[in-house]
């Protein structure tokens, strides 16, 4: 249950249910625009597959994962026997990706991870960590490199446009696959002789853009750089860039221009020259976050993937020699043997990892469903795993959720910090808790102890909130606290004085949130009911005075619009990053809240559009030429 697929199942549970309103996505980190939640590609086809065999999301998700694992080495054979030119090789390329995992032989951490070194780490990552966008990327790649090729090669106008779509479908299924698609571009392009390389650059620069272009309203440059920082402190580690990552690029970059030359000189067969540079930059990012703890990327032990399968393509080479030496059946009968062993290796394997499991027994589903009854769509703090399955089962909104590479504000990183590991705030850890859970408008809060059911066990002190918030649930060691607030509603009227002006420095410096929650729980201001009209508009209705605002307890975005009477109103960001509407605006109001991406997302469609038409130009000329 610590995997993270619960997340996965949940957008594609949110993708089905809503078809066509997808432009924001409420349900986590206080909102935050869809595109920014993950990428899109495989979440919308399990909502495809859940809808036309009308089962549920779960079961599509682990049936379309499966699919993509079992394609893995079928779309590295033909990638193999397209850019080699024999099938030979492109038969050894998957079967070696079918039946070992050279990043097991070569990181002693994963071999004991796996217990032992001869178990697939493709497999184990898929079902133990939920890594079916990863996966499902790697086997979208040897289809865009197929496509890349064919456009080079055959320079059809076709290619050009299939190309582009299938660079587009790697970019919009995964972050870490991208890069991995980035890595064999590149060492595609370097395999290649001199006298090609300079054309294939340039078209190739070509295919790139219009494929972003085909996938900008999904990954828009706000999305990119959003990324990009949150990257750089995830997964519970910080990994920033300092003028030491210049060093370690300047010598990846000069150890592949230095292996090309050797490759020239021996007169490598292209594709051997593609296999081994492939190899070389994956194990340049990943075996120096294993080996000595130096992350040239961030996270960068997620490339094994990538690794193992730049291992596969080179070792077919050196398999096919020493194998091509033994006479008459031997090799297949090598190949035989092999073939059997893994089958029955690996199925032992699998049947161990994959167990069924009643779902309704776990603590995320308990906790899920008690939030679901009692919370009545109010904002929660569910924890650990619970966060993660949690809107596999319910629409209710949470301040946490998936996954750290989309977290709006870094506030709110800053707050789920401090609730969960109270750092250096002794005997106020759970006063100064309940002032962060109020000022993100959440109603209640799960907890778990050392002998909870929640999987992660993240909280340092779990007894923080006993006899300072009522207890609403408990199971065993997890417990529900309710959060006071004075009102249901995610929208609050303030003065300007009540601001949070200034971001607070770390969980400790509280000051700046304090006469904002003091206004949150002031009687003698107005109440603002918020409604929500669809998963992008809402409408507030409040008895105002001249120079009141409206605090939205909802993630700021410059695609945020408020009106009043059709008339357009500020809207701006505080200190926490919630929206702040300056209504201007006396006795009864309604302010009308309509999210549309802002001028970012506008010209994001557009050059969508233009990408596309492009694209069908292209496949239509080739078509009736």
């Amino acid at each position: 249950m610590w995997s993270i697929e619960g997340s996965f199942i949940a957008i594609s549970r949110y993708a089905a249910q809503n078809f066509g309103d997808w432009w924001w996505w409420p349900l986590w980190f206080c909102g935050m625009p869809y595109q920014n939640v993950y990428g899109p590609l495989l979440h919308h086809l399990v909502a495809a597959v859940a809808a036309a065999a009308r089962i549920s999301p779960a079961l599509a998700f682990h049936a379309v994962s499966a699919l993509f694992y079992c394609l893995g080495p079928v779309t590295l054979f033909w990638m193999a026997w397209r850019l080699s030119g024999s099938r030979a090789c492109g038969y050894w390329a998957g079967l070696l990706y079918s039946l070992i995992s050279p990043a097991a032989l070569l990181i002693p951490v994963i071999r004991a991870e796996l217990g032992g070194a001869f178990h697939l780490r493709r497999l184990f990552n898929l079902v133990v960590y939920g890594e079916s966008p990863h996966v499902a990327a790697l086997t979208l790649l040897p289809l865009a490199l197929v496509a890349l090729d064919a456009a080079l090669v055959r320079k059809r106008t076709s290619g050009f446009a299939m190309s582009a779509i299938a660079l587009a479908g790697v970019v919009l299924t995964n972050v870490t696959g991208s890069v991995g698609l980035g890595m064999a571009v590149l060492s595609y392009l370097l395999a290649k002789p001199r006298e090609e390389w300079r054309s294939s650059l340039f078209r190739t620069g070509l295919i790139g853009l219009a494929a972003y272009g085909l996938s900008m309203p999904w990954i828009p440059p706000s999305t990119l750089r959003l990324i990009s920082w949150n990257a750089q402190s995830s997964a519970g580690q910080t990994y920033p860039f300092t003028a030491r990552h210049i060093l370690y690029f300047g010598v990846i970059i000069g150890g592949a221009i230095l292996l090309r030359l050797v490759f020239s000189k021996l007169r490598m067969h292209p594709f051997l020259r593609f296999s081994l540079l492939l190899t070389f930059f994956s194990a340049a990012i990943t075996l120096p976050g294993y080996w000595i703890r130096v992350a040239v990327l961030p996270q960068p032990e997620r490339f094994q993937l990538e690794l193992e399968l730049g291992c596969c393509l080179a070792a077919r080479f050196a398999i096919a020699r020493g194998l091509g030496r033994l006479p008459g059946f031997g090799p297949a009968a090598v190949l035989t043997v092999l073939c059997l062993a893994g089958m029955v290796y690996h199925r032992r394997q699998a049947a161990e990892l994959i167990q069924p499991i009643d779902i309704r027994s776990t603590t995320e589903y308990k906790a899920a469903a008690w939030f679901d009854q009692h919370m009545r769509g109010r904002r929660v703090f569910a924890p650990g795993s619970v966060s993660f399955w949690m809107n596999v089962f319910t629409d209710t909104p949470q301040l946490g959720g998936c996954c750290d590479q989309g977290v709006p504000h870094w506030q709110q990183r800053v707050a789920l910090h401090t609730i969960y590991t109270g750092q250096n705030l002794g005997v106020q850890e759970g006063e100064i808790s309940r002032l962060w859970l109020q000022a993100y408008g959440v109603h209640a809060v799960g907890v778990t102890g050392p002998d909870g059911g929640e999987a992660y066990k993240p909280f340092r002190n779990p007894k923080k909130f006993e006899g300072l918030l009522p207890a609403l649930w408990r199971d065993g060691g997890d417990v529900i606290y309710g959060v006071p607030q004075s009102s249901d509603s995610l929208a609050h009227v303030i003065r300007e004085e009540h601001v949070v002006s200034r971001g607070p420095k770390d969980g400790m410096d509280v000051g700046p949130i304090e006469p904002y929650v003091a206004a949150l729980n002031d009687p003698q201001l107005p109440l603002a009911p918020l409604e929500w009209t669809s998963r992008a508009s809402a409408r507030v209705a409040a008895h105002l005075r001249p120079g009141d605002l409206l605090s939205v307890q909802v993630s700021y975005h410059p695609g945020w619009r408020a009106l009043v009477d059709g008339s357009e109103r500020r809207v701006r960001s505080d200190a926490l990053g919630m929206m702040l509407v300056d209504p201007e605006c006396s006795g009864a109001c309604t302010v009308s809240l309509v999210y549309d991406g802002g001028l970012e997302m506008r010209i994001a469609r557009a050059v969508q559009i233009l990408s596309a038409a492009g694209c069908l130009i292209l496949l239509l000329r080739t078509k009736y030429r």
